[in-house]
């Protein structure tokens, strides 16, 4: 909603130095071979890139920069569309890439599924695993054959998040929407009855010391986990110790007589009841139980699925691209507008260094990582862009010079950012803030099991926004939160609106907090804010003033 309302704006007002500019034209239908005229559009946007080069390299951009029209439709991505220094406009002519009136253009790093590639379950075998009222509805695809990347190794043993390619990240999407790894309980958590064993967590020192390390074992209620095979992998979610810490573990050992879970390693902070005792287990084709659910045989490449429509009625698709969808190194005066960005297993949109780039009412949803990173640089915005369902951070900044204190100048604005940390459940957030001089400003977020805005540094402005349902999975923590600085300082959060902020402890409300100044932070001002339906206000846990 909110990328075609801007989508629409862009056509009025817009200034008279751009509409006497330079314009290239791109579809998914043009050509090679095509100069990029309206009547011979190119077919991708690096043709159009490396037009702008050729154009620089003859002389200076023209009066107004350089307009590049996106004609509606999906523009598939192998590998990422990197834009550096050399494809810098200026601040009289800046180089834009924009959806035409009306068009709605995606830039997609999915990989489609085709409804003839579909083949319904015929191994015996998985058809017996299967549970019987899914066995009818239930259709296979081989995921090579499709032409999916094939980086699908096996999980780790234990994660909470990943640095590189994240291997969970073979997301399935259809008619644009992400789809259920089949899991129990097919909503929520289930909770496990008893610790039998703690495991070698954070303070037991002697088993620190002496590196006689030991996994997790509970005790868990009724008989379903008798169904799952720890040959083939059992993987569970769980706050096991910390109602703030998420952690994934594989199971070891189900002891079905005793009841018993015993973890296949050990995990930082054991086992602990003040992580609610919440867990749910995930890629199991035993559990393959409802429309929308999916398994993946990493083994063998093959995924099963459930449609939660006909499969000719679905638009099925898996997230391929394992780099970044969109890349800015150094660049300047660049420009995104009315763009939809989705279907990558790693970040959408990365701008490292460079000056003024803009990110302008575009849409960023199903992709595995990050939506945005600004990564040093100056001048950057997020504006008016429909953030949502996305593996980690809606958007992370990271700028500024905390030395001397000289300003990133990056803004996030007039955004609605939503149902993000799909991945990773805890410690990424909507937003994060790291640095000097950002601004957060009359942006819509809801939909986060953890913290709304993670934030640290100096001079950072977070006004008028309006942030509710956060922390829905999550306690001890902070709608804004910063911890473990005293010298960040200078920070307002001021005129925001924060509303029904709960967590899933039974003992609400909770000890989750409007703000959180962890562990000597100071320097912040909280000042107009509404507050209504919140657990707790502002929680100050030392440092100077």
């Amino acid at each position: 909603m909110w990328r075609a309302f801007w989508t629409a704006m862009l056509g009025v007002g817009l200034p008279t130095a751009l509409a006497v500019g330079l314009e290239l034209h791109v579809a998914p239908d043009g050509t090679a071979a095509g100069p990029g005229t309206v009547a011979q559009p190119f077919a991708t946007l690096v043709q159009a890139r490396d037009a702008i080069r050729a154009l620089k390299k003859a002389g200076p951009l023209p009066a107004g920069g350089v307009t590049v029209w996106l004609q509606g439709g999906i523009y598939p991505l192998t590998a990422s569309l990197v834009l550096g220094e050399e494809d810098s406009g200026t601040a009289d002519a800046p180089i834009t890439y924009r959806a035409a009136q009306g068009a709605d253009v995606w830039l997609s790093g999915a990989v489609a599924l085709a409804a003839e590639r579909f083949r319904p379950v015929a191994d015996p075998a998985v058809l017996k695993l299967l549970p019987e009222e899914a066995r009818p509805h239930v259709l296979e695809v081989d995921l090579k054959a499709a032409g999916v990347p094939a980086d699908v190794p096996e999980l780790p043993d234990k994660f909470s998040g990943f640095t590189g390619v994240d291997p969970l990240l073979i997301q399935v999407l259809c008619d644009g929407e992400w789809m259920t790894c089949a899991r129990w309980p097919n909503e929520g958590f289930a909770k496990f009855e008893e610790i039998v064993d703690t495991g070698s967590g954070l303070r037991d020192y002697v088993a620190q010391r002496e590196k006689r390390l030991r996994p997790g074992v509970f005790r868990y209620a009724g008989d379903r986990p008798a169904r799952w095979s720890v040959e083939r992998g059992v993987w569970m979610l769980g706050y096991w110790a910390r109602a703030y810490v998420c952690d994934v573990v594989r199971a070891g050992a189900i002891d079905t007589a005793k009841r018993e879970i015993t973890w296949r390693v050990p995990l930082g902070f054991g086992l602990d009841t003040w992580g609610a005792k919440r867990w749910y287990a995930f890629n199991l084709l035993e559990e393959l139980d409802q429309p929308g659910e999916w398994y993946l045989d990493r083994g063998r490449g093959v995924l099963t699925f459930w449609p939660p429509r006909p499969i000719g009625q679905c638009r099925v698709a898996v997230a391929g691209l394992t780099e970044p969808m969109l890349v800015l190194d150094q660049a300047a005066h660049v420009r995104f507008e009315g763009i939809g960005f989705e279907g990558g297993r790693q970040d959408a949109v990365v701008v490292k260094g460079g000056a003024n780039v803009r990110l302008q009412s575009c849409e960023i949803r199903n992709v595995g990582r990050h939506a945005v990173q600004f990564l040093g640089g100056t001048g950057h915005r997020v504006v008016g862009c429909d953030i949502h369902h996305v593996g980690y951070s809606g958007v992370v900044l990271s700028g500024g010079d905390r030395k001397t204190l000289a300003p990133a100048g990056f803004e996030v604005v007039n955004s609605h950012i939503y149902w993000t940390n799909r991945v990773k459940r805890t410690h990424a957030s909507p937003v994060s803030m790291h640095g000097v001089g950002m601004r957060l400003a009359n942006n819509l977020i809801h939909h986060a099991p953890h913290s709304a805005v993670f934030y640290g540094g100096n001079d950072l402005i977070m006004e008028y926004n309006e942030i509710y349902w956060c922390h829905y999975e999550t306690a001890e923590g902070g709608v804004f939160y910063a911890g473990y600085d005293w010298t960040h300082r200078g920070n307002e959060i001021r005129y925001n609106y924060i509303h029904h902020i709960n967590d899933s402890l039974d003992d609400s409300p909770t000890g989750v907090n409007v703000v959180h100044l962890d562990d000597c932070v100071a320097g912040t001002t909280f000042r107009g804010n509404v507050v209504y339906r919140v657990g707790r206000g502002v929680s100050m846990c030392g440092g100077p003033f």
